[in-house]
């Protein structure tokens, strides 16, 4: 395989997962822009769930375990708001570059077709001569 059909193939897969990375980002702003879910998640989960759980982590009249398990159920809020965030700017990110890729992708075939046109023009050239040689 030539080094061009490689990047091709480096750059069609590329694109494939971009597009996958940008639904997921058109989804989690779909989930942003519903109302229900900023109340239950933006606004009861991350925010008052979240403090909830953090004073109950530091109650001395709880256990260690239970302090130590609240705290971990506050920090997870954290982890998914930032899970959330980085699907965003990933999204984001690939579609910027989404553009440019197909670009490139487009002038890398074109590069395999000449290529391929200079191979072929370049057999004819050769079964051309062998044929004078062979009369």
């Amino acid at each position: 395989m030539s080094e061009i059909m490689a990047n091709i193939q480096r750059l069609e897969q590329e694109i494939a997962d971009s597009h996958i990375v940008i639904g997921k980002r058109n989804a989690a702003l779909r989930l942003s822009a519903n109302k229900e879910f900023r109340e239950l998640f933006m606004q009861d989960y991350f925010v008052t769930e979240a403090a909830r759980l953090v004073q109950i982590s530091s109650d001395t009249n709880l256990t260690k375990e239970t302090r130590e398990e609240c705290l971990a159920m506050a920090i997870a809020t954290g982890h998914t708001k930032r899970y959330l965030s980085m699907v965003v700017q990933s999204g984001a990110h690939a579609e910027a570059n989404l553009q440019s890729n197909l670009e490139m992708l487009d002038q890398l075939r074109a590069e395999a077709a000449s290529e391929d046109d200079e191979r072929v023009s370049t057999e004819v050239e050769v079964s051309l001569y062998d044929d004078e040689e062979t009369e």
